[in-house]
């Protein structure tokens, strides 16, 4: 407790924009974080994951624990965090375009 979460829900505050914070675990999938289909009454339907949310609506998203994920989760982060700003969205296929008041910070507690 160095008080990183603070922090970032200070930040957020501060800057009046919504935070959407995820704290990450081993088993963690792709679809925890951009959404996965669901059986509905009349079929299925899509269900938004956090990170295609921040990414569409803008505000701040926080990876806590971000060294926790596997190699194919922080794979869709790159075309995400570099200066192409786009998310794959695996419902559609297509690629969102993220917000102009998108921010993502990440944060781990190293191995001692």
């Amino acid at each position: 407790g160095c008080g990183k979460t603070t922090l970032v829900e200070d930040l957020a505050c501060a800057s009046g924009k919504p935070l959407i914070s995820v704290c990450a675990f081993e088993s963690m999938s792709v679809h925890d974080l951009v959404g996965h289909y669901v059986i509905a009454d009349h079929g299925s339907l899509f269900k938004k994951g956090p990170l295609l949310k921040a990414v569409e609506q803008g505000g701040v998203f926080y990876f806590d624990e971000i060294n926790a994920v596997g190699a194919d989760v922080l794979k869709i982060l790159h075309a995400l965090l570099d200066h192409r700003r786009i998310l794959y969205d695996y419902s559609t296929g297509d690629c969102v375009a993220a917000h102009a008041d998108f921010q993502f910070i990440g944060s781990f507690n190293p191995s001692q």
